[in-house]
């Protein structure tokens, strides 16, 4: 099960980030799937920490720090590009930071795996 999950884990996280909850409801339909009863498996935190320390999965924070971003990446060098050609249209003064308005709680989470 862990390997099916383990797996699914890399080749969705490419797509789109998950949080622990995906991840965890995830890990009980691999489990259900495979006949594993509810009372062999439980997909707790501490069974979803083990395996993310287990398999070198961390948690990174999505937005407001520039340290948890891989510049090294072909899709920061894309939105990088891709960024400059969307700023020409605007006036310095009419760019901010979303994360600092009242109206952001409503956003994602920002810690995902």
């Amino acid at each position: 099960m862990e390997t099916a999950l383990l797996h699914w884990f890399n080749n969705v996280i490419k797509k789109s980030p998950n949080d622990g909850l995906t991840f965890q409801n995830q890990a009980v339909k691999f489990a259900v799937g495979l006949g594993i009863q509810e009372t062999e498996f439980a997909a707790s935190t501490w069974w979803l920490d083990h395996f993310k320390k287990q398999h070198g999965i961390v948690q990174k924070k999505v937005c407001g720090e520039a340290k948890s971003v891989d510049k090294a990446s072909d899709d920061y060098a894309s939105w990088q590009r891709r960024l400059q050609t969307i700023l020409k249209e605007y006036e310095p003064s009419d760019v901010f930071n979303a994360d600092e308005m009242a109206t952001f709680y409503r956003a994602m989470p920002d810690r995902l795996l």
